[in-house]
């Protein structure tokens, strides 16, 4: 009897240790590359910040399979050969799936080490995944944020476009993105009247804005993310230029736009999300995933623009993907089930990867957001789409 009662201890113990990745002492670890410090720290921030009180709700619903979820995260120093190493060591530990980077750039190169696996879920809307591959990529493409954010400028009159952007990897996405999209959809309605680039480093872009003025644009596009952003808005100031700005909700933390409340355009638009219309969407799941986070955000202070509801997104479905899996679940089983994943209701948006789009989610949940500055927070400007609100 003895024999046999530890017999069924030894296959019980096993069992429960297959269901702990090695990586963890009793925690399923998940790595995250983020731009904790650098140029781009303001977002890393904040991306980190609310995927702690993520860890925190997921672990009081039980973690993943009753194991403790920990999110490990890596300080990719704005830098994407620094992210490029960490993944390296990272992938070590064998781990299911790496959320990251934070920047296109770090996504872009953390790809070919994850070719073959581990699951890497990017957390930029820059990147865009081969169909069927390990990577996935948060929000919405970068084409269907400039689509949606175009028509939100044409149908409020806006038709002469200003471009800026950082000669990076994710400026230049973003300038050709915006350019393809204006000359293949909205030709007739809207043009782009100059294109200006600057080094991420440089400290002044007086002689771009020069151009840029006249040019006479009636919204500016600026592509750059972090401190870049904040030379954008200097020299628009210092060049009395005031008009709208769209950018990335990458540049849309409080703590950052606090620092630039002295020259910010009277206008400021981003990317948005659904959970921008939570008071007005009606009962249902969509609505039930926005009322989950606000009630996480309970007591935090945080009011999450586009940008933090990403990795939030990015998080969430990661982890309830790995709850519907067996425990042990592979990088190809993680893969293949949200690559078929639809109808699953996030804060951005009900998302279907049955397209090959690595993103799961289309133009059609794009809500454009304006900084309020009395709130000090974004809030939606236009529906789901782009269409101005009235």
């Amino acid at each position: 009897m003895r024999a046999a009662f530890a017999a069924l201890l030894l296959g019980w113990l096993a069992v429960a240790a297959a269901s702990v990745p090695a990586s963890g002492a009793g925690t399923f670890v998940i790595p995250v590359d983020l731009p904790l410090t650098g140029s781009a720290g303001f977002f890393g921030q904040s991306e980190a910040q609310i995927l702690r009180i993520y860890q925190n709700l997921a672990n009081a619903q039980h973690g993943i399979h009753g194991v403790p979820l920990e999110f490990q995260f890596l300080d990719d120093q704005s830098s994407p050969q620094v992210a490029l190493q960490l993944t390296g060591k990272a992938l070590a530990n064998n781990p299911t799936v790496i959320l990251g980077g934070g920047t296109v750039a770090a996504c872009l190169a953390m790809a070919p080490l994850v070719a073959n696996g581990p699951v890497q879920y990017c957390l930029s809307p820059a990147m865009h995944p081969a169909a069927g591959s390990f990577s996935f990529a948060g929000y919405i493409s970068t084409e269907y944020i400039e689509m949606a954010s175009v028509r939100y400028f044409r149908d409020k009159g806006w038709r002469r476009v200003g471009v800026i952007a950082t000669t990076d990897a994710s400026g230049e996405q973003g300038a050709h993105d915006v350019i393809q999209i204006i000359q293949s959809h909205f030709a007739n309605d809207e043009s782009v009247v100059d294109v200006e680039r600057f080094n991420p480093t440089d400290v002044s872009v007086a002689a771009q804005i020069a151009r840029l003025k006249a040019s006479n644009p009636q919204v500016i596009i600026a592509m750059a993310a972090g401190a870049p952003f904040g030379t954008i808005l200097r020299g628009l100031s210092d060049a009395g230029l005031d008009l709208p700005v769209n950018t990335s909700s990458a540049n849309t933390t409080p703590q950052q736009l606090a620092q630039y409340a002295s020259f910010l355009p009277t206008t400021l638009l981003a990317n948005g999300s659904i959970y921008n219309l939570r008071d007005v969407l009606r009962p249902g799941p969509l609505k039930d995933a926005c009322n989950e986070l606000s009630r996480a955000l309970q007591g935090s202070g945080m009011a999450p623009g586009a940008t933090e509801l990403l990795a939030w997104d990015a998080a969430r479905l990661t982890v309830d993907a790995l709850r519907a899996l067996p425990a042990g679940a592979s990088p190809q089983q993680l893969r293949d089930y949200i690559g078929t994943l639809h109808g699953y209701a996030g804060v951005n948006g009900l998302y279907d990867f049955r397209s090959g789009d690595q993103h799961g989610l289309t133009d059609s949940a794009v809500v454009v957001a304006r900084w309020d500055k009395q709130r000090k927070e974004m809030v939606a400007a236009s529906q789901a789409g782009g269409a101005p609100l009235k």
